[in-house]
């Protein structure tokens, strides 16, 4: 029959085992070194003369069967943890990335902040020059009318002076011979 501290490791092996969780890498491991020490417990026993107890030897395979089972699990759980961390830095890598981007893409906002004042204000320039010119126009518009008006009465003057130097002429008789 096992003694005291053969009793109490395996009902402390036993109940850190099923507690246990997969991705708790350090429960795992604790897990793993009870099971380990419990082990070395019960061999030291063997060793000492309990060979021929049945409930020893039952106690030893379940013991063993358990650590190879934990030794699995926690080869799995290692190997899931580090592709957790390869993901970990991918994930790492493409966040700095995108950090650039948008740094470059704030850049990028200000600039073509820039370029719409200045658009703005050349439209503004743009609106004032139309205003000029509009007014331009119509005075452009009312010379020429001016012009017009006054070329019409110069043409209607000549017309007059040469009406009246036909009159004048007729009745002078210088320059006429008879």
């Amino acid at each position: 029959m096992p003694d005291n501290v053969t009793t109490q490791a395996v009902q402390v092996a036993s109940q850190v085992v099923p507690g246990m969780s997969l991705g708790e890498v350090g429960g795992l491991t604790g897990a793993v070194v009870a099971a380990a020490m419990v082990f070395a417990t019960v061999w030291s026993k063997f060793k000492a003369g309990n060979a021929e107890n049945s409930a020893g030897s039952t106690l030893y395979t379940n013991l063993a069967d358990q650590l190879d089972k934990l030794t699995k699990r926690l080869d799995v759980v290692e190997v899931e943890k580090e592709e957790w961390q390869k993901r970990a830095i991918d994930l790492e890598s493409k966040v700095k990335h995108l950090e650039k981007l948008e740094t470059e893409n704030a850049k990028l906002i200000s600039r073509l902040d820039l370029k719409d004042e200045m658009i703005d204000e050349i439209q503004r320039q743009l609106g004032s020059k139309e205003n000029q010119l509009s007014v331009m126009l119509q005075e452009a518009s009312l010379k020429n009318v001016t012009i017009q008006n006054l070329t019409e009465r110069v043409h209607d003057l000549e017309l007059r002076l040469e009406r009246q130097l036909k009159v004048d002429c007729n009745s002078c008789s210088f320059g006429r011979t008879q």
